[in-house]
């Protein structure tokens, strides 16, 4: 604005009768337009200035929100991965609990499966099953031999007795 008014000054001449003449150089207002002038354009650089520093702060605060976020992120991305590590070291150490523990079943089997051979008395079982249940051992042609398929049914050439 103030540019304008000087320019606008510049140009101005006054007119007496034939001849125009040019005024003569008023330098207190040359000077006023200049000042003002300058202090225009120092508000300018001023202005540009503050706003240069409000997008600054402004890029900083954003950068420091997406350097929060990503810390966010990546602490929940850690977290997850230490609840999952923790639940598969949980469930590895109850397989390998279990798997002891089928062990020592299989174990404790096999030696109760040992007790109760050593202490059958097969003699007393052969006296009791001929004796008193009337039991004879079969004889050669009673005895029927079969071939197992991939099914569990068996065929029968024979009756089946009811008892």
């Amino acid at each position: 604005m103030a540019n304008n008014a000087a320019y606008r000054m510049r140009r101005t001449y006054e007119v007496y009768g034939n001849t125009v003449r040019k005024p003569a150089p008023d330098r207190k207002r040359e000077e006023r337009i200049e000042r003002e002038y300058r202090e225009a354009l120092l508000r300018k650089v001023r202005e540009t200035e503050v706003r240069e520093v409000k997008a600054q702060r402004e890029y900083a605060l954003f950068e420091i929100a997406v350097f929060a976020v990503a810390f966010l992120a990546a602490a929940v991305l850690l977290s997850v991965f230490m609840i999952q590590l923790s639940g598969n070291h949980r469930l590895r150490t109850e397989l390998e609990n279990n798997k002891k523990a089928y062990q020592a079943l299989v174990r404790d089997n096999s030696l109760l499966e040992d007790k109760i051979d050593r202490e059958t008395d097969y003699t007393a079982v052969y006296n009791y099953a001929t004796s008193v249940l009337g039991m004879q051992a079969p004889e050669s042609q009673q005895i029927v031999y079969y071939e197992r398929s991939f099914t569990e049914n068996v065929e029968c050439r024979g009756t089946i007795p009811d008892e």
